[in-house]
């Protein structure tokens, strides 16, 4: 379930700079589906995920936009923890 931020923070300029800082998800208890993945894809950098069906590659970019929070870890954008950031920067990224 997703909690809101406690107090929404706006980015007036994103670059759009994601770093996941040791990211870990599980969907329900007992089960982990990404365990401490770290990551950094700067601004304007182009990456793809590939790999077997089952790994997380859906669940990263799913946690990217924030369907789901991350269970441990986070994800930053710009350096702002992605659970801070506002909804009108998240869309604008």
């Amino acid at each position: 379930m997703r909690t809101p931020p406690h107090g929404p923070t706006a980015l007036p300029q994103p670059r759009g700079g994601v770093h996941f800082d040791d990211v870990s998800f599980g969907d329900s208890p007992g089960r982990v589906v990404l365990a401490n993945i770290s990551l950094t894809v700067r601004p304007g950098e182009r990456i793809a995920f590939v790999g077997p069906s089952g790994v997380g590659k859906s669940t990263i970019i799913t946690l990217l936009f924030r369907f789901f929070d991350v269970t441990a870890g986070a994800i930053l954008i710009d350096g702002v923890d992605l659970r801070e950031l506002d909804k009108n920067t998240r869309r604008r990224i």
